[in-house]
Order: C-alpha cells, then sequence, then structure tokens
C-alpha cells in the first residue's frame, strides 16, 4: 500500500500534472511501482485502484486518462491468506477493517475499521 502511494505521489509530481493513475497496470508501466503489483495477487492480497471520488484529471505522459483522485484496496484472497483488508487514497493513510472487507471512502473509524499508525 505504501509503495503504491509513493508511485502515485511520483506519477502525480511528474507524469500527471497533479493527478492519479487510474490503475496498477498504469503505474507499472510507466515504471513507478514494481512490476509484481501488476499481478492478478500479492502476497495473499487481491490489490485494485479505483477511482470512487475524484474527477477526471488531465491526459498524462503517456497519452492516458488520469484522475483527481484515486482509491486503492488490498483484500486477501483468502482467510489462509489474511484476515484484514486495506485501503489507501491520495492522502496517503492506511486504512485497516479486520472483517476482510475493504474500508470505504470517506474513511471513518469504527468498531472494525481504524487507521494503520503511523503514515
Amino acid at each position: 500500500m505504501r509503495a503504491v502511494h509513493s508511485g502515485q505521489i511520483a506519477y502525480s509530481s511528474s507524469c500527471a500534472s497533479g493527478a492519479y493513475a487510474t490503475s496498477l497496470a498504469q503505474l507499472v508501466s510507466g515504471r513507478f511501482v514494481s512490476p509484481d503489483l501488476g499481478m492478478p495477487s500479492k502476497s495473499g492480497y487481491v490489490f485494485e485502484i479505483t477511482n470512487t471520488l475524484g474527477s477526471p484529471g488531465p491526459t498524462d505522459c503517456n497519452g492516458q486518462a488520469s484522475s483527481s483522485a484515486y482509491y486503492m484496496s488490498g483484500i486477501p484472497v483468502s482467510n489462509m491468506t489474511g484476515v484484514r483488508a486495506f485501503a489507501v487514497n491520495q492522502f496517503g493513510g492506511i486504512w485497516q477493517d479486520i472483517t476482510g472487507t475493504a474500508p470505504v471512502e470517506p474513511f471513518t473509524p469504527s468498531a472494525s475499521v481504524m487507521p494503520l499508525q503511523g503514515k
């Protein structure tokens, strides 16, 4: 989650005039994150970037669409690979849900949803 957020910051500042990539494939192809993040799953989690609250951004340096915001979730493949789900957005705080369902935006603390310590 942290590596993708860092990749999004680099992408935003160098390729998309302050906007964000709309997919992991976009970050991988631009070499903003490691190629293994483009795989269907990694370390027992499925990761996905979506544009939940953003509006279309400018065309990036590779001619692809960008977004004013992003949301990335990491959901366990099964309860054998993990029981918590995670999410991060353009603000950089990583949130977890101990039920295995990705936290939804806007992130709000609850009995099962909370931010990870540190940023």
